[in-house]
């Protein structure tokens, strides 16, 4: 997969979390994804991990529903069939830095990882 066609899926991703746009975000996942974080929302389990297309739909559509905040993507490398992210969510818990990690397969993010940072992200000027 071409470089910028994985950060245009990436980009699609968060830009749908941020607008509340389910079907974008589904849109961007493989129907056999693993997406894997940190417990974020109280409803979740600690570690959650949803394993299919249609678990991570139950998330989004029954459990996470509209939730207003944004995410500022700071830098994206990727190579491969690979991606690293590392990024910002000010309203999200006071605000939170973290770094993700995606795999993608058939040109759809096949493999999703997620960690919260503390503190302000490094600089990387």
């Amino acid at each position: 997969m071409e470089k910028g066609d994985m950060i245009k899926k990436l980009k699609d991703y968060y830009e749908g979390l941020d607008e509340s746009d389910f079907e974008r975000v589904l849109s961007a996942f493989h129907d056999d994804m693993i997406y894997k974080h940190p417990k974020i929302w109280d409803f979740e389990e600690e570690q959650p991990e949803y394993h299919g297309k249609e678990a991570f739909k139950t998330l989004y559509l029954d459990k996470r529903g509209k939730r207003s905040f944004e995410h500022q993507l700071v830098d994206i490398i990727a190579e491969g069939d690979r991606a690293a992210i590392l990024g910002t969510a000010p309203g999200l818990k006071g605000g939170i830095s973290w770094v993700a990690y995606a795999k993608f397969k058939d040109g759809q993010i096949y493999r999703f990882m997620y960690g919260a940072l503390t503190g302000e992200p490094p600089s990387m000027e």
